[in-house]
């Protein structure tokens, strides 16, 4: 149950990212706020449910986009970009990463990693 809550959370939050680029940040084209909320999402969530936390939200994101739906194959490559999505993968290469260096997710982001990598 934790799981799913935690994936439909991640997925609104990957879904809210994508419409305040459009939104709030119309002319900071390279600023590609939806792949960090992928990437955040497979590092808390894990590959297997960051690859389905890309999908859905990719493809919520697409029916549901002001300038309207795409064609349906576009869709689907949009949908399969997003599931097979570097983000979700790095995401899992990064926490494995962190555990090589003794670190976890939660010490990183409580910015305890300088201290632990300088001794």
């Amino acid at each position: 149950m934790r799981s799913i809550v935690l994936s439909s959370s991640l997925i609104a939050f990957s879904i809210a990212c994508g419409y305040a680029k459009l939104l709030l940040f119309p002319y900071l084209f390279f600023v590609e706020l939806f792949t960090v909320a992928v990437f955040l999402s497979g590092l808390l969530a894990g590959p297997a449910w960051g690859l389905w936390i890309g999908a859905v939200a990719r493809l919520v994101f697409s029916i549901a986009n002001p300038y309207g739906p795409p064609h349906p194959w576009i869709l689907v490559a949009q949908v399969v970009g997003a599931a097979l999505e570097l983000a979700a993968c790095a995401a899992h290469l990064a926490l494995e990463l962190l555990a090589a260096l003794g670190l976890t997710a939660h010490d990183v982001s409580a910015g305890r990693g300088d201290a632990i990598l300088a001794s």
